[in-house]
């Protein structure tokens, strides 16, 4: 007889299952402990990554337009200094409406953690700037006769400076040959300041070079869920930097519902300025808060050359430093804490504190501070 063979069941057996199982959860267990960890490194470099670049681009284009601020003003800032202000309540109005030599104009918010506005002043024309003497008087509106064989071209913006009063903006639209003194007549469109007022035998023609090279634009932070109110960090809202023009190309003042603003940067949370002023001419500057007697409302009636006694004047401006603050695009869970900042070494040394509080129980935001400091053309141009 054949012997019987046992055959050996095949297979796994239910413990062996269950252990199989197990290791099973726990390799899934750590690659996703391990996706969860490099994700949040990936969310937090590139949050970072973000607020630096808004920062250094923030930086870059404030940091551009505070050096222009004042250029061509300062050429002929003792002339300027004789445009009158309308002094009306809002700064940033009188700031556009006047054609007084303020190279910026600083709006203190007077509160660390709420931005400061500013608005600047400048024209970026590449030829010589002079201002030219009336030959005889102009009738509101009727075209200047001024003494500059070549100073002139159609498409410039002109300031017809009174000497006595407001002063006029306005585009040239023609330019007569010169003849044998040297006189021209330029005929200009309306002009922009409210007042269309006549110009004596002794006024002067400022040309500020061609109409798009001439700015006044305002700078400030509004929530970009609405692009109007203005910023305020207790919100916890998404805030952008913007700029608004003031005027149009016949140097007219724009009304509010005619400036239309051009969002620049995202994620810029804060943003604060001071003036460098030299008040005894010692080469050693002093920073001020626009505030007292740097004002917005002194600033727009000081002389560009002070008459002595300590009397504060525009050329003692001599620079700006700005300071912003940014955050990352993206919100931290895991950073679970209040952050603290400092602009221009804290309120003891004359700076500004920050608190940005944590969001419980979620986390914050990746906060990151840029600061420079800014030489005006009163400094390179104007010693005196």
């Amino acid at each position: 007889m054949r012997p019987l063979r046992i055959r050996r069941s095949r297979g796994f057996s239910l413990i062996e299952l269950m252990v199989g199982v197990v290791i099973g959860l726990l390799a899934i267990l750590i690659i996703y402990q391990l996706f969860s960890v490099s994700e949040n490194f990936k969310r937090n470099t590139t949050s970072v990554g973000d607020a630096q670049q808004n920062g250094f681009l923030s930086t870059f284009m404030l940091g551009t337009q505070l050096a222009n601020a004042g250029n061509v003003l300062a050429l002929t800032g003792i002339d300027l200094q004789t445009c009158a202000d309308p002094g009306s309540a809002n700064p940033i109005d009188d700031f556009a409406a006047t054609w007084r030599p303020v190279p910026v104009l600083i709006i203190d918010s007077n509160v660390d953690t709420t931005p400061d506005v500013f608005a600047v002043n400048y024209s970026i024309a590449q030829r010589l700037v002079n201002d030219a003497p009336f030959q005889q008087p102009a009738a509101a509106g009727a075209p200047y006769q001024v003494q500059s064989p070549t100073g002139f071209k159609s498409g410039d913006l002109v300031v017809a400076i009174s000497q006595a009063g407001p002063c006029v903006a306005s585009q040239v639209t023609a330019v007569t040959a010169p003849d044998a003194n040297g006189v021209v007549t330029v005929t200009h469109s309306a002009p922009g300041y409210p007042v269309d007022s006549a110009m004596s035998a002794s006024a002067l023609l400022l040309n500020m070079g061609p109409a798009n090279d001439v700015q006044k634009v305002r700078y400030d932070l509004v929530l970009s869920s609405d692009g109007t109110t203005p910023c305020d960090d207790t919100l916890k809202q998404n805030c952008i930097l913007r700029a608004t023009p003031l005027i149009d190309q016949n140097g007219k003042n724009l009304a509010a519902g005619e400036r239309v603003p051009n969002p620049l940067a995202s994620n810029v949370v804060n943003m604060k300025l001071q003036y460098g002023v030299d008040t005894n001419n010692d080469g050693v500057l002093e920073w001020v808060k626009a505030e007292n007697t740097w004002s917005p409302q002194a600033v727009l009636q000081m002389p560009q050359i002070p008459p002595g006694g300590g009397a504060p004047g525009l050329s003692m401006i001599k620079a700006v430093r700005i300071g912003i603050v940014v955050r990352g695009e993206q919100f931290d869970q895991n950073y679970n804490q209040d952050v603290q900042l400092q602009l221009f070494g804290g309120a003891a040394n004359g700076g500004y504190d920050m608190t940005y509080a944590k969001v419980l129980p979620q986390g914050n935001w990746r906060y990151r501070v840029y600061e420079t400091i800014v030489p005006l053309r009163n400094e390179i141009w104007n010693k005196s």
